[in-house]
């Protein structure tokens, strides 16, 4: 009561009863009285302070009796309880309250134990759980209980807090760390946390890539993770983790180092590291990336690299890598050939090159380079062949070939030059000389003529004449002078005939035909030559085989490939004509059991005067002739556009020889 001395009037009051001699217990009811009324104003002040909390409280305050139920609750439960009003609630058993909503039923065993934890021990406790609304979602919550005795009766008070956007925050964070850990422990690089110097976080990856179990990395000592770094790399990790830590500005995040596995085997790695916020504290994040097949793949570049430039340097091919259309490397050679100082080259571009291009291939070269670049899908290497003018004008030829390469993990264009002139000098002499060699055989030929008809005229007469006075020895030997004025006559024919066709001076003169009646024709010819040897044929081509050509020429191919056929194929030998048709082709092929063809006879047969002489090798064949016949079909069939070949599996294997012409309507 000292805080709460009496009034004066309530002084002059008892100092009145005193004079008065009023009897001692009038005077003790009436103090009593006055203290009364003095508790009664102090509970009062003090219960209108306690309403004022209990309205404006942010939190949620609720008042049960100790039978459980609800005696008062502050304006904040509408909050959490959505349509139900705290009048709805006051006078209610929790029970009755957490059965408004059928998910809140899960509450009442909660609060049971609660409730009898309270009251069997008295002591405060916490709990968390979540208050499903009656429209809307679930309202987390944070209850702090305690109990009370007033007047010899227990109360209990839950003080409620809205904890909902705390549970979303740590519901979001542990799904980051799960998210987290999933993809670290997919991810193919290592992913570690470092605090207070030990590993506390570490994935799959990095057991992988160091070789330590679970169990061990758990288990090392604080630092002790030192021991997987390289021994002459490990003083510079240490020294970029300790710049890290006092925030110098020449710290390195990014930086290569060797590992050494628990196996003791030394790989390379590639390590980012950054210092983040893990549970409250500063750790080290630090992603490692494996890089030891890299660092494997770029010892072995550098290898075919020093490789290349010394094969580079050591061959007379010039060779030059152009990229971003300048010259990137270039051998000695290259500069040697080009005419140029190795110094001047190696700075050029693309229009430096162009102005060595001799003036008339200058556009075709264009050309090349454009398709080379516009059309990357369909040329890879091209080859062409050109003139340069050197730098003291004198013109070379070369052969370049482009090549698509990568260079320095970008793309690049190879050039690889040869020097042609003199191989140009060289045809251009043998050019001459073939010219030179088929002008004197036609003229040979035509002065062999004259005497020709007069051995043939005069050996014809002398049969005529004097056939009755001559033995059978002179008859033989005036056949003799006949077969020799034939074949003499052949040859200077096929050579008159393989002049003309070379100088390509002969004009075809086509019909629209079916290539079947010539061959039938031809075979009707040779009938004769195919019974003396008593060969089979074979003949299995199509009804029709219509296009344009010279009936004269194609006709001399087919007897050309056919006596071939007869002549090197033994007696009682097979000989199949069969033919293949396309939308744009005809094919014809003559197939005989004979000789066979080596593979460089293959590439002889169809030169001037190619004929494969087989005389005394035990075979029994033809070996009469001028060796002109399969040229002159070559230069026909290629005057027709076509194409003329043959293939052997060998000696004793037999031949094939074919033709096309293209179908024309």
């Amino acid at each position: 009561m000292a805080n709460n001395p009496l009034s004066k009037s309530e002084k002059d009051e008892l100092e009145e009863l005193l004079e008065k001699n009023i009897n001692s217990d009038s005077i003790i009811s009436r103090i009593n009285e006055i203290i009364n009324n003095k508790v009664k104003e102090e509970f009062s002040k003090t219960e209108k302070k306690y309403q004022h909390l209990f309205k404006n409280s942010p939190l949620t305050v609720v008042l049960f009796n100790a039978e459980g139920v609800l005696l008062d609750i502050n304006e904040s439960a509408n909050d959490l309880m959505s349509i139900h009003t705290v009048e709805d609630l006051i006078g209610l058993h929790y029970r009755d309250i957490w059965s408004f909503n059928e998910k809140n039923k899960r509450l009442i065993p909660i609060y049971d134990r609660f409730f009898e934890k309270l009251l069997n021990t008295g002591e405060p406790s916490e709990l968390e759980f979540p208050i499903h609304q009656s429209e809307g979602g679930a309202v987390w919550v944070q209850a702090y209980t305690s109990i009370y005795e007033i007047k010899g009766k227990r109360y209990i008070q839950f003080l409620l807090d809205d904890i909902t956007e705390r549970k979303k925050s740590q519901q979001k964070l542990k799904e980051s760390r799960e998210i987290f850990k999933a993809i670290a422990q997919q991810s193919f690089i290592s992913i570690t946390i470092i605090q207070d110097d030990k590993f506390i976080y570490f994935n799959e990856e990095f057991l992988r890539i160091t070789g330590y179990t679970k169990e061990e990395v758990e288990n090392w000592a604080p630092g002790e993770y030192l021991k997987i770094i390289h021994p002459d790399d490990r003083e510079f990790v240490k020294q970029q983790a300790i710049k890290k830590q006092k925030g110098k500005d020449d710290y390195i995040e990014n930086y290569e180092f060797r590992g050494i596995r628990k196996n003791g085997k030394v790989y390379w790695c590639e390590i980012f590291s950054k210092t983040v916020i893990y549970e409250g504290r500063t750790a080290d994040l630090i992603l490692t990336l494996d890089i030891t097949e890299r660092k494997l793949r770029e010892k072995a570049l550098k290898e075919s690299e020093e490789k290349f430039r010394t094969i580079a340097e050591q061959t007379s091919i010039g060779i030059a890598i152009f990229q971003d259309q300048r010259i990137e490397y270039l051998n000695h050679a290259y500069a040697d050939l080009v005419g140029y100082p190795y110094e001047e080259v190696k700075d050029w571009s693309y229009l430096d090159l162009a102005e060595i291009i001799h003036e008339e291939d200058i556009v075709i070269i264009g050309k090349i380079f454009n398709q080379f670049h516009i059309h990357p899908e369909k040329q890879n290497n091209v080859n062409y062949i050109t003139r340069i003018r050197k730098k003291n004008g004198q013109i070379k030829w070369l052969e370049s070939t482009l090549t698509r390469i990568t260079y320095k993990n970008r793309d690049a264009m190879l050039i690889t030059i040869v020097d042609l002139t003199e191989k140009k000098k060289a045809e251009k002499e043998l050019k001459r000389l073939n010219k030179l060699k088929s002008e004197l055989l036609r003229r040979t030929s035509h002065e062999l003529k004259t005497p020709l008809v007069s051995i043939k005229g005069f050996s014809n007469l002398l049969t005529e004449l004097y056939s009755h006075k001559m033995d059978e020895e002179m008859k033989a030997i005036v056949d003799e002078i006949k077969k020799g004025s034939d074949r003499l006559e052949n040859l200077i024919r096929d050579i008159l005939k393989a002049s003309k066709l070379q100088s390509g001076k002969i004009k075809l003169e086509k019909r629209y035909g079916n290539l079947v009646n010539i061959i039938k024709t031809v075979l009707n010819e040779m009938k004769g030559a195919i019974q003396e040897r008593r060969h089979t044929i074979h003949i299995d081509i199509h009804e029709e085989l219509k296009t344009l050509f010279e009936p004269k020429r194609i006709k001399e191919v087919i007897e050309n490939l056919l006596i071939n056929a007869i002549k090197y194929t033994p007696p009682e030998g097979d000989i199949t004509i069969t033919s293949e048709r396309t939308s744009d082709l005809i094919k014809l092929f003559v197939i005989d059991t004979g000789i066979g063809l080596t593979e460089e006879e293959q590439d002889s047969i169809f030169r001037e005067f190619g004929k494969i002489e087989k005389f005394g090798q035990g075979w029994d064949i033809g070996t009469e002739g001028t060796g002109l016949g399969l040229y002159i079909s070559k230069k026909i069939v290629e005057l027709h556009e076509g194409e003329i070949g043959v293939e052997s599996e060998g000696k004793d294997k037999g031949s094939t020889f074919y033709f096309t012409l293209p179908v024309i309507d």
